[in-house]
């Protein structure tokens, strides 16, 4: 069940790919249900997401990265491919999107694997961006 939500999300109807992508970030929130996500190939497809050219996409990819991010043993997989992903929507103008990349940020922090990543991608202009954004949830 889990592959055709993952491959539903990919999906060329905009309206079944929101759905599915959404349906991964509220089935992220569980932390039980990350290593299913990542053996159905969740986590490159979200990240591939992340590049996607319509913003409820955007906002459902970030939030489920962020989600996923909880599980540090995930980190790796999002490190390695995923942080222009996570640079680039920080610095979008929708608050939905900021707020998911910023903590996704907070979340990568700790992980010392994401520092070169985040130094030398650009995420130092992404976080002094986010430090700048009215919204207090997003500065948080």
């Amino acid at each position: 069940c889990l592959g055709a939500v993952v491959h539903l999300a990919q999906s060329g109807d905009l309206e079944a790919a929101r759905q599915a992508v959404g349906a991964l970030a509220n089935l992220a929130e569980d932390i039980e249900t990350h290593k299913y996500i990542a053996e159905h190939g969740g986590g490159r497809s979200l990240i591939a997401l992340m590049n996607h050219n319509y913003l409820d996409i955007h906002r459902e990819a970030s939030r489920a990265i962020s989600n996923l991010l909880t599980s540090f043993h995930h980190q790796a997989e999002i490190i390695q491919d995923g942080l222009p992903g996570l640079i680039h929507l920080a610095l979008s103008p929708d608050p939905e999107c900021q707020y998911n990349a910023a903590l996704s940020f907070r979340k990568l922090s700790p992980n010392l694997d994401s520092h070169p990543g985040l130094i030398n991608g650009g995420g130092l202009k992404s976080l002094f961006f986010l430090l700048k954004v009215k919204d207090i949830k997003v500065r948080r």
